[in-house]
């Protein structure tokens, strides 16, 4: 579990998210993280999860925006979705023809 800071921006938690989930696509390997936002918290602030979940310390976070890594990836998403319903289209015709 990773606590961050509560003001750190979305695009940045998914940037986090993707970098783990790209670790675990190129070992071939199942992988997870839990990044957890602890609003009105500032770094080296313990966080108490209460419970099994136990505590973090709230984590430093890059400064630098990920906003252009998330559109990007956003943009290729609506590239595949795009490709995947014209092939469906294709076929589609196809079927009609045969």
């Amino acid at each position: 579990m990773i606590a961050v800071p509560g003001d750190t921006p979305a695009e940045t938690i998914s940037a986090m998210i993707a970098d783990e989930a790209a670790i675990g696509m190129i070992n071939n390997k199942t992988t997870a993280v839990r990044v957890i936002p602890a609003p009105g918290c500032e770094v080296g602030d313990m966080v108490e999860f209460g419970g099994l979940l136990g505590r973090a310390p709230v984590m430093e976070v890059n400064k630098y925006s990920s906003e252009l890594f998330t559109e990007e990836v956003e943009e290729y998403q609506r590239q595949y979705i795009h490709l995947k319903i014209k092939q469906i289209y294709i076929r589609l015709l196809q079927d009609d023809f045969d």
